[in-house]
């Protein structure tokens, strides 16, 4: 699943990577962070429902439609957006610029035995 996240989110046209990303003696801040949040049994269903994590990272501002292509590339892979809030944060960068942050959520329900 991590590949395919990562395969998806790559077509958003920024760098992507998982967990974290390391920002020291990076002149460019732009890129996509994800990475597992939790995992829930499902009641009464044997299967799991597995929550992940996207965070776009941007200097200055970022775009409405970038959001908006996140959420449409995690949907053509399979995901659906949780009802949680999508969350805004702001960094300052050394006094050099201010980062902005958005993180949503993301889930898919898997079928499986072995909850």
């Amino acid at each position: 699943m991590k590949n395919k996240i990562e395969e998806a989110l790559r077509e958003c046209g920024e760098e992507v990577f998982y967990g974290r990303a390391r920002f020291k003696d990076r002149d460019l801040w732009d890129c996509i962070v994800y990475g597992k949040r939790r995992m829930q049994k499902l009641e009464g269903r044997k299967g799991k429902k597995k929550k992940w994590f996207v965070a776009i990272i941007k200097e200055d501002e970022i775009t409405e439609e970038l959001e908006q292509k996140v959420i449409k590339t995690m949907r053509e892979a399979g995901f659906k957006r949780t009802d949680g809030d999508v969350v805004y944060e702001y960094v300052e960068t050394s006094g050099a610029c201010v980062v902005e942050i958005c993180t949503m959520e993301f889930y898919k329900i898997e079928k499986d035995c072995n909850v």
